[in-house]
C-alpha cells in the first residue's frame, strides 16, 4: 500500500507539469490581448490609447516575453506559492482565491451528498425490484438525467421554483435555501450516472456465489441485501463517485454562472470575460490539483472497502 501511495504520489508531478502545460497554452490561444482590455478599461470607455501606451502596459505585465520565458516564471512563481495579482484590478490572486475556495467546496460537497442519497438507495431498490414498474422509472430518470444540460437544468430550477412558485431564492449567497437550487443542478447529473452504475453493481453481487450461499445459509433478505451485496458492490460505485467529483468541479464554472454564485466557477468565467488570463490559470490549476487529488483518495479507498485488492 505504501509502496502505491509512493508511486501515485511520484506521478503526480509529471501529471501537474502536463496539465500546467495545457492551461497555459490553452489560455495564450484564446482571442484577446490583456493589455488591450486594460487600457480600453481605463480610458473612461473612449478606447483612445497609442501604441506606446500599449506596449508599455504589455511590458508591466509581462506580455512582452516570449512564451517559453513566460511559462518557466509562471511555474516557477506558483511552486514557491506566488500566483501574482489579476491584471485587471490589480489585487492579489491568491486572497480571491482562498475567499472564494470554501464557498465553491460547500456547493461541491452539498451537490455530491445529494447524488448520494439519491444514487445509492434508488440503484438498490432497483435491482431489488428489477423489471417491476419502479424499476422502469429509475432507468426513466437516468436516461432524462443524463440526457439534460447542466446548464438547462439550472434554468428550469430558476424559473419554477424561482420565478413562478416564488419558493427559492437564487443568485448570491445567503442562509442556507440559495444553497439548495445550484446544488440540486448539478446533483442531478451526478446522481443519474452514479445511479446505473449502482443498479448494475448490484446486480451483479446478487448474482454471485456468495450471495446465493448467505441465502442458502438462511440469511435474512435485508442482511443479504446490505451486509453481503452492497458492501461487495461498492467498488465500482466509489470509482464513479471519485470522477463525478471531477466533473462536479468542471460543472461549477457553468452552475455558479447561471445562478450568480460567488465561488471559483465565477471567478474563472468573469476573469476570462475581462481577459484576466492570470487569474483564470491560477483558478484553473487549484481546481485541476482538487481533481488528481480526489482521484488519489480513491484509488486508496478501494483497498478499504475490498481486502482483497492489492496494488502493486
Amino acid at each position: 500500500m505504501l509502496r502505491y501511495f509512493t508511486q501515485r504520489m511520484a506521478l503526480f508531478i509529471p501529471t501537474m507539469l502536463l496539465v500546467s502545460l495545457l492551461v497555459f497554452a490553452l489560455m495564450k490561444i484564446v482571442p484577446g490581448d490583456p493589455a488591450l482590455l486594460i487600457l480600453i478599461g481605463t480610458e473612461e470607455g473612449s478606447g483612445a490609447y497609442t501604441q506606446e501606451e500599449l506596449e508599455e502596459v504589455r511590458r508591466q505585465i509581462g506580455t512582452d516575453r516570449p512564451l517559453v520565458v513566460r511559462y518557466s516564471t509562471w511555474i516557477w512563481d506558483l511552486v514557491r506559492g506566488d500566483l501574482g495579482n489579476s491584471v485587471w484590478d490589480k489585487t492579489p490572486v491568491v486572497d480571491e482565491l482562498a475567499k472564494r475556495l470554501p464557498v465553491t467546496l460547500q456547493l461541491a460537497v452539498m451537490a455530491m451528498f445529494i447524488a448520494i442519497v439519491i444514487a445509492v438507495p434508488l440503484g438498490v431498490l432497483s435491482a431489488v425490484r428489477q423489471d417491476t414498474w419502479f424499476d422502469y422509472a429509475v432507468k426513466i430518470y437516468t436516461v432524462a438525467g443524463v440526457a439534460a444540460p447542466t446548464f438547462w437544468i439550472g434554468i428550469m430550477g430558476i424559473l419554477i421554483f424561482s420565478v413562478q412558485l416564488e419558493l427559492l431564492p437564487y443568485g448570491r449567497r445567503g442562509d442556507w435555501t440559495h444553497y439548495i437550487l445550484p446544488s440540486v443542478t448539478l446533483g442531478w447529473l451526478a446522481a443519474a450516472g452514479m445511479l446505473r452504475l449502482v443498479r448494475s453493481a448490484m446486480l451483479d453481487s446478487m448474482d454471485s456465489e456468495y450471495v446465493r450461499f448467505a441465502r442458502a445459509k438462511g440469511v435474512s433478505g435485508r442482511s443479504v441485501i446490505w451486509k453481503h451485496a452492497f458492501r461487495n458492490a461498492l467498488i465500482a460505485p466509489i470509482t464513479v463517485i471519485m470522477l463525478h467529483i471531477n466533473w462536479l468541479i468542471g460543472g461549477l464554472v457553468v452552475v455558479e454562472a447561471v445562478f450568480g454564485y460567488p465561488g471559483l466557477g465565477q471567478y474563472i468565467y468573469d476573469s476570462a470575460l475581462f481577459g484576466d488570463f492570470n487569474a483564470v490559470e491560477a483558478a484553473a490549476m487549484l481546481l485541476v490539483t482538487i481533481a488528481v487529488g480526489t482521484r488519489l483518495l480513491g484509488d486508496i479507498a478501494y483497498t478499504y472497502l475490498n481486502p482483497r485488492i492489492r496494488f502493486t
